[in-house]
């Protein structure tokens, strides 16, 4: 049986993970320090894994946490492109000296594979669509450029001490779970949730922007096939849907499955955000060997979750 470390455990994507690695009865580790994860996520798994609260911004908690895994999903991390612009300072320390925690003490203890959950926001300005992963645009947040240094990061740790890495691009990740409370929360649990409650909308910009939406459920899967697939070792893979999907399409399929019938309040555009995001998916279906689903497969049962 190996032993999985998922930093972020207790997060959105990170408790899809544990959902799955329990589920295939591995061992499992999780290290979060609540910041944004809850321990609701991971409550009914609590007595099939071990449950460190630790920061990956402290070396103590992070080699109590990686001492004798075989595996570390790294997903912890400062999340939003617009807080970064606000507070860039917290995404450096967090996302950068955080991942380089993560990777020394990888090292140090003689992990088998480290995947490193990276975004494409790293893309920027792309002007290539389905966006490869060779592309190389202006980063338009400290969230990006941190993201993209972590990515960096990971392959110096690979290059010169032969550590084994894998950098998963994640697209615009979506269900269950995902936290609607925050003011930098994702656009589907804020739109289902004040739809829910009569209320209108934000959109910011004209709601052309595009974004590729992609089920919780494959990023999961992503993870553990890039733990157990050699061919995707050293490898950097987007992770989407390969469906283009503008904001204003997204609300009004949220609006015809809720029966709400109020147009969006259209505001300005947020600084940082790009205008269109869709991947090149074939890496993920040749080297981690998934089949994606769309976002109508899985968008009702979304929405729904987020009904009071």
């Amino acid at each position: 049986m190996k032993h999985t470390l998922v930093t972020g455990g207790a997060g959105f994507i990170g408790s899809h993970i544990v959902e799955e690695l329990v589920r295939r009865k591995q061992k499992v580790t999780v290290l979060d320090n609540l910041s944004t994860g809850y321990l609701k996520n991971i409550e009914k798994y609590k007595d099939k894994i071990k449950f460190i609260q630790g920061d990956i911004t402290n070396k103590k908690d992070v080699e109590k946490a990686i001492k004798n895994v075989d595996f570390v999903l790294h997903l912890a991390a400062s999340l939003s492109v617009v807080e970064s612009v606000e507070k860039p300072e917290k995404y450096f320390k967090n996302n950068v000296s955080g991942t380089n925690n993560i990777l020394q003490a990888s090292l140090k203890f003689g992990v088998t594979k480290v995947v490193f959950s990276s975004s494409c926001s790293v893309y920027g300005t792309a002007d290539k669509f389905p966006t490869p992963e060779d592309y190389q645009g202006v980063k338009l947040s400290p969230y990006a450029i941190t993201k993209f240094t972590g990515e960096d990061l990971c392959r110096y740790y690979s290059a010169v001490f032969g550590i084994k890495t894998v950098v998963l691009r994640y697209f615009n990740v979506f269900g269950t779970r995902q936290d609607s409370s925050s003011s930098y929360a994702g656009v589907i649990p804020i739109f289902s949730k004040l739809m829910s409650q009569d209320k209108q909308p934000i959109i910011f910009g004209d709601g052309k922007q595009t974004r590729d939406f992609v089920s919780v459920k494959d990023v999961a899967l992503a993870n553990i096939n890039a733990c157990q697939i050699k061919n995707a070792d050293g490898e950097t893979i987007n992770i989407g849907s390969g469906v283009e999907t503008s904001v204003n399409d997204l609300y009004y399929k949220i609006a015809e499955i809720l029966n709400y019938h109020n147009k969006p309040n259209y505001q300005k555009a947020r600084a940082g955000e790009a205008q269109r995001a869709l991947g090149n998916l074939n890496k993920m279906r040749n080297i981690l060997q998934i089949k994606p689903r769309t976002i109508d497969q899985e968008l009702r049962n979304t929405v729904n979750y987020y009904q009071p």
